[in-house]
């Protein structure tokens, strides 16, 4: 089965079912902002080390 590329989180967390694993590149730094997720989901850094994957929030969880 072939990686699927999305364009954005938002499109990824559209996309994937319930509790389904997915990759964020490596490189750089992705920001989420304004995702709603409203099912479990697994989101897996690439690269080798822990820095290697950042993504940035703009503001935690509001209740």
């Amino acid at each position: 089965m072939e990686p699927r590329v999305y364009p954005n989180l938002e499109a990824v967390v559209s996309a994937v079912g319930p509790i389904t694993p997915f990759f964020i590149a490596a490189g750089g730094s992705h920001v989420a902002c304004n995702i709603q997720i409203n099912k479990p989901i697994c989101i897996i850094g690439g690269g080798n080390l822990p820095d290697d994957t950042v993504l940035t929030c703009s503001r935690g969880f509001d209740k």
